[in-house]
């Protein structure tokens, strides 16, 4: 449903997952950074868990040699969809926001152990925006666990 509304805008979208196209996806993505492309990644993947990322979006920026910017966006007035991530979909004329956190850099030699650190501060960047985001609002995170 996310990539029909992108495409009505005009953004292209790559699918993928760990289960279907995952590879496929991991080498398209990268070719578009390397290319000067920008890229968006949900980075807990389309079945959760919510909030645990996935290698993938560091595999991504280890290969490609891109930065990965935690990234949030939250609204005022929102409809909530019920699904395993709880998604937002602002109402309109709502006040919204998106925030960006500082850039993490993957080093293309990082082992297992530090790819597990880093996997570790990208979750960490990345509730630090949605509570940045939320509290634009005066609330506890709308996107909390």
């Amino acid at each position: 449903m996310m990539a029909e509304g992108m495409r009505f805008l005009g953004i292209d979208s790559i699918p993928g997952s760990k289960s279907q196209g995952g590879l496929r996806a991991l080498y398209a993505l990268v070719r578009r950074l390397k290319n000067n492309s920008h890229i968006a990644i949900t980075p807990d993947g389309p079945k959760g868990p919510a909030r645990k990322i996935k290698n993938g979006v560091l595999l991504i920026a280890q290969r490609s040699g891109a930065k990965i910017y935690p990234s949030s966006f939250s609204a005022e007035k929102f409809w909530r969809f019920r699904s395993w991530d709880g998604m937002i979909f602002p109402k309109p004329f709502s006040r919204a926001v998106m925030v960006k956190g500082a850039p993490i850099t993957i080093q293309s030699g990082a082992t297992s152990q530090e790819m597990a650190v880093l996997s570790q501060s990208v979750e960490d960047a990345l509730n630090e925006v949605t509570a940045r985001g939320d509290s634009y609002f005066l609330r506890p995170s709308a996107h909390a666990a």
